[in-house]
């Protein structure tokens, strides 16, 4: 990539090859999808503690055993870069990612999305990560 000549806030777009626009849009297309994902339960936690009788204290829990899951994720995937590499660890996390994502949508009760949503952001550190460094 070359140093871009206009200055504008789009600059470094048009100096761009092919291959460095479809990393970019990939990056930001999962990095937006990331934060769709984690700003769903917030609007919906109403919705979950009236239909399943939630205790408050319990819904606010599900926030931050995700987070607390994404912390350890960050451990195991930098554990996993370093023994199988990068590319191969984001691919893992990527399917790991999207498959409890959707057994999320599928839960039957409020332990079950604990489970499913915990699960799902033990990924997110090694999926955002490398977005974050793009």
């Amino acid at each position: 990539m070359t140093t871009p000549s206009d200055h504008s806030l789009t600059g470094f777009y048009k100096v761009m090859n092919p291959k460095e626009k479809k990393t970019f849009w990939g990056c930001f297309l999962g990095w937006g999808l990331d934060g769709m994902d984690f700003m769903i339960y917030p609007l919906v936690i109403g919705t979950i503690i009236a239909m399943w009788q939630v205790d408050r204290g319990l819904a606010g829990l599900a926030v931050t055993g995700t987070l607390l899951a994404s912390s350890i994720g960050g451990w195991v995937a930098g554990y996993m870069a370093d023994r199988i590499g990068r590319v191969r660890t984001l691919q893992i996390t990527i399917l790991w990612f999207s498959s409890f994502s959707l057994i999320s949508a599928f839960a039957q009760d409020f332990n079950q999305l604990m489970v499913a949503r915990a699960l799902c952001w033990v990924s997110d550190s090694a999926v955002n990560g490398p977005q974050a460094l793009s």
